[in-house]
């Protein structure tokens, strides 16, 4: 999958589970 669509997964994610990646 593209890392456009990835980024906006994480974008769905708390902002500290975001810190992770």
């Amino acid at each position: 999958r593209t890392v456009a669509k990835y980024r906006d997964e994480l974008n769905i994610l708390p902002s500290h589970m975001r810190k992770s990646y």
